[in-house]
């Protein structure tokens, strides 16, 4: 996890004091360092995950976008930015649905 924080915000302040073991903190308040590559943050403070690739059951369209049935669709791995988490709590929380998605519907 990377906790994307803005010296500006409170909720930032206090992610950052509260900072888990593993995690790590890129300083932003002067806009996010030129080595970042992860996903682009919305708002300060953002915490950026890791989500595990599963798949996904969708609609199936004709040519038309007429519904023809349903599909099962890979969704690969990668990272998204969780916009303004109120604690810590609230991250872990996502990580472990995505990991159970992940693990019941596993990519094939």
């Amino acid at each position: 996890m990377i906790l994307l924080h803005h010296n500006e915000s409170e909720l930032s302040r206090a992610l950052l004091a509260a900072l888990p073991t593993g995690a790590t903190s890129l300083d932003c308040t002067n806009g996010l360092p030129v080595d970042y590559t992860g996903p682009q943050p919305s708002a300060y403070p953002s915490v950026v995950v890791d989500v595990p690739a599963y798949t996904q059951t969708v609609p199936s369209l004709d040519a038309d976008g007429g519904l023809i049935g349903m599909t099962t669709q890979p969704v690969a791995a990668h990272q998204e930015a969780l916009r303004l988490p109120v604690s810590w709590a609230a991250v872990d929380q996502y990580v472990a649905f995505v990991t159970a998605r992940a693990a019941q519907s596993p990519a094939e």
